[in-house]
């Protein structure tokens, strides 16, 4: 599945989409969302619906970002979309996602292209109760320079987040408070 984008200098935003049908390699156009076009969001796979949060909208001045904290699912049986409950994270930009087989999980991302983004860090998305979790605070990573500015480990943007079947791991990403890419990474284990 594919669904919405932005175009080169984020000025207009996609809110169409297409789904591919494996076995008959045949695509088939995804029906109006219920949440604004959009570009970098965090998505995932549940195995029943897409899921996905966050992103930027089409933005006000060329190179601008504008994010938005709304989410979505969309149910490729039915057809059908639905607006997920408001999250307890404010609006991001380039988060990343993980499924754990019973949470979505949202990490990090850009409040309007700025770090660290107010409120918490990460949260917990739970699509048979259909509410939101925010996860503990992560704990501060080190400067790469030991006078520099110092933030939870989870306030970064463009990181990659996978479930190990375990733990969710969040590796890389950029910290614009350090202007620059992290090599670094944290770990999060549910209780239990």
């Amino acid at each position: 599945m594919v669904w919405g984008g932005l175009n080169s200098d984020n000025t207009s935003a996609y809110a169409d989409g297409a789904r591919l049908d494996p076995v008959t390699g045949t695509w088939h156009r995804l029906p109006a969302g219920p949440v604004p076009a959009r570009g970098y969001a965090g998505a995932g796979w549940p195995g029943r619906e897409v899921l996905l949060w966050g992103g930027s909208v089409e933005a006000k001045a060329p190179g601008g970002i504008e994010s938005v904290g709304q989410g979505a699912a969309y149910d490729p049986v039915t057809n059908r979309w639905r607006a997920l409950p408001l999250s307890p994270l404010r609006a991001k930009s380039f988060p990343a996602a993980a499924w754990t087989g019973h949470f979505f999980i949202i990490v990090g991302g850009s409040a309007n292209g700025v770090l660290p983004a107010p409120g918490p860090g990460a949260a917990a998305y739970d699509p048979a109760t259909n509410t939101w979790t925010v996860l503990p605070t992560a704990p501060s990573y080190p400067p790469p320079d030991p006078n520099g500015p110092t933030g939870p480990a989870d306030q970064r943007s463009e990181g990659v987040a996978v479930w190990t079947g375990k733990a969710v791991l969040l590796v890389g990403g950029y910290d614009y408070a350090l202007q620059g890419p992290r090599s670094d990474g944290i770990k999060w284990q549910p209780a239990g």
